[in-house]
């Protein structure tokens, strides 16, 4: 029995629905004369032989259009993998293969850049271990210039 606040979803009452069918059929099915039930396992042979497998996309959620109803992810990704096929995944990984190639260049230049101006600049490489050389560099040296010599030359004039 269904309670009022547990609603089952789609896929459980037609699964319920098929189970009260097939209990319905078996024991419906004792009752059948031999030829009848001849009959009947021959068409249960043909039709499961034109059965078409099923295809398992595990990846792909099921999606409907709402107001129109109905299951559209099976038709829409089988079409969508038959006309892409798996060059949208290679592209992907080609794509980041060229990102990591061209970050560990940049890497490489910029390292490049920073040893040749050391090794080109006549500071001796000591003096970047000095906390008042890198405050005066970033700086620029602006904060290292005496103010009150400004203000003594300017109160004069």
């Amino acid at each position: 029995m269904i309670e009022p606040n547990n609603h089952p979803s789609q896929r459980e009452l037609e699964t319920r629905v098929g189970h009260l069918a097939r209990d319905l059929l078996n024991q419906s099915s004792q009752n059948l004369s031999p030829a009848i039930s001849e009959r009947l396992a021959l068409a249960r042979k043909a039709a499961l032989a034109r059965k078409k497998p099923e295809k398992n996309l595990g990846w792909i959620t099921q999606w409907s259009i709402p107001g129109l109803g109905g299951d559209f992810s099976e038709n829409l990704s089988s079409k969508l993998w038959d006309t892409f096929g798996a060059a949208p995944i290679v592209a992907l990984f080609l794509g980041l293969a060229v990102i990591v190639n061209w970050q560990q260049d940049e890497r490489i230049r910029d390292i490049a850049e920073v040893d040749s101006a050391i090794l080109t600049d006549v500071v001796p490489p000591e003096a970047y271990n000095d906390d008042g050389f890198i405050r005066y560099l970033t700086t620029g040296g602006k904060d290292l210039i005496d103010t009150s010599v400004d203000s003594d030359e300017n109160s004069n004039i």
